[in-house]
Protein backbone atom coordinates (compact mmCIF):
# COMPACT_ATOMS: atom_id res chain seq x y z
CA UNK A 1 0.00 0.00 0.00
CA UNK A 2 2.81 2.44 0.86
CA UNK A 3 4.65 1.71 -2.42
CA UNK A 4 1.46 2.30 -4.39
CA UNK A 5 0.90 5.60 -2.61
CA UNK A 6 4.55 6.60 -3.14
CA UNK A 7 4.30 5.86 -6.87
CA UNK A 8 1.21 8.03 -7.07
CA UNK A 9 3.28 11.17 -6.43
CA UNK A 10 4.28 12.94 -9.66
CA UNK A 11 6.81 15.38 -8.29
CA UNK A 12 7.82 15.05 -4.65
CA UNK A 13 9.58 18.42 -4.58
CA UNK A 14 6.47 20.39 -5.47
CA UNK A 15 4.14 17.98 -3.62
CA UNK A 16 1.95 17.78 -6.73
CA UNK A 17 -0.03 14.60 -6.39
CA UNK A 18 -2.28 12.66 -8.61
CA UNK A 19 -5.58 12.12 -6.93
CA UNK A 20 -8.33 9.62 -7.36
CA UNK A 21 -11.51 11.49 -8.22
CA UNK A 22 -14.67 9.37 -8.38
CA UNK A 23 -17.73 10.82 -10.11
CA UNK A 24 -20.99 9.28 -8.85
CA UNK A 25 -24.64 10.11 -9.27
CA UNK A 26 -27.88 9.14 -10.94
CA UNK A 27 -28.35 8.74 -14.69
CA UNK A 28 -28.56 12.13 -16.40
CA UNK A 29 -26.88 14.09 -13.61
CA UNK A 30 -23.86 15.08 -15.72
CA UNK A 31 -21.12 12.81 -14.36
CA UNK A 32 -19.33 12.43 -17.71
CA UNK A 33 -19.60 16.15 -18.46
CA UNK A 34 -18.17 17.03 -15.03
CA UNK A 35 -15.39 14.42 -15.34
CA UNK A 36 -14.33 15.61 -18.81
CA UNK A 37 -14.38 19.26 -17.72
CA UNK A 38 -12.21 18.47 -14.72
CA UNK A 39 -9.79 16.26 -16.67
CA UNK A 40 -9.30 18.85 -19.41
CA UNK A 41 -8.77 21.68 -16.92
CA UNK A 42 -6.14 19.61 -15.10
CA UNK A 43 -4.43 18.23 -18.19
CA UNK A 44 -5.55 14.69 -17.29
CA UNK A 45 -3.31 14.71 -14.20
CA UNK A 46 -5.73 12.89 -11.88
CA UNK A 47 -7.18 9.41 -12.09
CA UNK A 48 -10.88 10.01 -12.73
CA UNK A 49 -13.47 7.27 -12.46
CA UNK A 50 -17.12 7.48 -13.43
CA UNK A 51 -19.34 5.17 -11.37
CA UNK A 52 -17.90 2.89 -8.73
CA UNK A 53 -19.16 1.16 -5.59
CA UNK A 54 -21.58 3.93 -4.59
CA UNK A 55 -23.54 3.50 -7.83
CA UNK A 56 -23.53 -0.28 -7.50
CA UNK A 57 -24.87 -0.12 -3.97
CA UNK A 58 -27.45 2.57 -4.77
CA UNK A 59 -28.87 0.78 -7.79
CA UNK A 60 -28.93 -2.53 -5.90
CA UNK A 61 -31.10 -0.76 -3.29
CA UNK A 62 -33.30 0.91 -5.91
CA UNK A 63 -33.90 -2.26 -7.89
CA UNK A 64 -34.30 -4.33 -4.69
CA UNK A 65 -31.68 -6.86 -5.75
CA UNK A 66 -31.71 -8.52 -2.33
CA UNK A 67 -31.92 -11.95 -3.96
CA UNK A 68 -28.37 -11.53 -5.25
CA UNK A 69 -26.98 -9.15 -2.66
CA UNK A 70 -26.68 -9.21 1.09
CA UNK A 71 -26.96 -5.46 1.75
CA UNK A 72 -25.33 -5.53 5.16
CA UNK A 73 -22.27 -7.40 3.88
CA UNK A 74 -22.04 -5.12 0.84
CA UNK A 75 -22.32 -2.03 3.03
CA UNK A 76 -19.43 -3.30 5.17
CA UNK A 77 -17.44 -4.11 2.01
CA UNK A 78 -17.99 -0.55 0.73
CA UNK A 79 -16.77 0.86 4.03
CA UNK A 80 -13.66 -1.34 3.94
CA UNK A 81 -12.93 -0.40 0.34
CA UNK A 82 -13.21 3.27 1.22
CA UNK A 83 -10.93 2.85 4.25
CA UNK A 84 -8.30 1.38 1.90
CA UNK A 85 -8.71 4.25 -0.56
CA UNK A 86 -8.61 6.83 2.22
CA UNK A 87 -4.81 6.44 2.28
CA UNK A 88 -4.83 7.95 -1.22
CA UNK A 89 -7.18 10.83 -0.26
CA UNK A 90 -9.78 10.11 -2.91
CA UNK A 91 -12.40 12.69 -3.64
CA UNK A 92 -15.91 11.50 -4.44
CA UNK A 93 -17.85 14.03 -6.47
CA UNK A 94 -21.54 13.30 -6.07
CA UNK A 95 -23.10 14.84 -9.18
CA UNK A 96 -26.79 15.59 -8.63
CA UNK A 97 -29.61 17.49 -10.30
CA UNK A 98 -33.26 18.04 -9.50
CA UNK A 99 -35.56 15.09 -10.33
CA UNK A 100 -37.32 17.13 -13.06
CA UNK A 101 -34.01 17.99 -14.72
CA UNK A 102 -32.86 14.35 -14.51
CA UNK A 103 -36.06 13.17 -16.20
CA UNK A 104 -35.78 15.85 -18.92
CA UNK A 105 -32.16 14.91 -19.63
CA UNK A 106 -33.06 11.23 -19.93
CA UNK A 107 -35.86 12.06 -22.38
CA UNK A 108 -33.47 14.26 -24.39
CA UNK A 109 -31.10 11.26 -24.65
CA UNK A 110 -33.96 9.13 -25.93
CA UNK A 111 -34.42 7.16 -22.71
CA UNK A 112 -37.70 6.55 -20.94
CA UNK A 113 -37.38 7.84 -17.35
CA UNK A 114 -40.48 5.88 -16.30
CA UNK A 115 -38.65 2.57 -16.78
CA UNK A 116 -36.09 3.48 -14.12
CA UNK A 117 -36.72 4.22 -10.45
CA UNK A 118 -38.14 7.68 -9.82
CA UNK A 119 -35.32 10.27 -10.07
CA UNK A 120 -36.23 11.71 -6.65
CA UNK A 121 -35.59 8.35 -4.98
CA UNK A 122 -32.30 7.99 -6.88
CA UNK A 123 -31.08 11.36 -5.61
CA UNK A 124 -32.12 10.65 -2.00
CA UNK A 125 -30.54 7.19 -1.89
CA UNK A 126 -27.26 8.44 -3.41
CA UNK A 127 -27.14 11.23 -0.78
CA UNK A 128 -27.98 8.92 2.12
CA UNK A 129 -25.45 6.21 1.24
CA UNK A 130 -22.69 8.76 0.51
CA UNK A 131 -23.34 10.56 3.81
CA UNK A 132 -23.14 7.31 5.78
CA UNK A 133 -19.96 5.95 4.21
CA UNK A 134 -17.82 8.78 2.83
CA UNK A 135 -16.13 11.21 5.25
CA UNK A 136 -17.48 14.70 4.55
CA UNK A 137 -14.03 16.11 3.89
CA UNK A 138 -13.68 13.63 0.99
CA UNK A 139 -17.13 14.30 -0.49
CA UNK A 140 -18.20 17.08 -2.81
CA UNK A 141 -21.86 17.52 -3.75
CA UNK A 142 -22.02 19.07 -7.21
CA UNK A 143 -25.45 20.27 -8.32
CA UNK A 144 -25.82 20.50 -12.10
CA UNK A 145 -29.50 21.53 -12.15
CA UNK A 146 -28.66 24.97 -13.60
CA UNK A 147 -26.18 23.61 -16.17
CA UNK A 148 -22.90 25.06 -14.83
CA UNK A 149 -20.12 25.66 -17.34
CA UNK A 150 -17.09 23.42 -17.65
CA UNK A 151 -14.92 26.10 -16.02
CA UNK A 152 -17.29 26.48 -13.07
CA UNK A 153 -17.39 22.72 -12.49
CA UNK A 154 -13.63 22.40 -12.66
CA UNK A 155 -13.10 25.35 -10.31
CA UNK A 156 -15.42 23.89 -7.64
CA UNK A 157 -13.65 20.52 -7.76
CA UNK A 158 -10.18 22.10 -7.73
CA UNK A 159 -11.07 24.17 -4.63
CA UNK A 160 -12.21 21.02 -2.82
CA UNK A 161 -9.00 19.19 -3.78
CA UNK A 162 -6.89 22.10 -2.52
CA UNK A 163 -8.79 22.06 0.78
CA UNK A 164 -8.35 18.28 1.04
CA UNK A 165 -4.61 18.60 0.37
CA UNK A 166 -4.33 21.31 3.05
CA UNK A 167 -6.12 19.08 5.55
CA UNK A 168 -3.75 16.25 4.68
CA UNK A 169 -0.69 18.53 4.93
CA UNK A 170 0.42 17.96 1.33
CA UNK A 171 0.61 21.56 0.14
Amino acid sequence: QKNLKKNFIINERSADKNMIVIFEGPDGAGKDFARRAFEQANNYRHLCITRAWLSQFTYACLYKRNDILDFEKYYVLCQEWYRFLRDFSPLTVLVLASPGVLAARLIKRGEDPTIKPVPASQVEIFKKIAKNIIPSRMLLNLNTTNNPTRDAISLVIEKKIKKLEEQNGTT
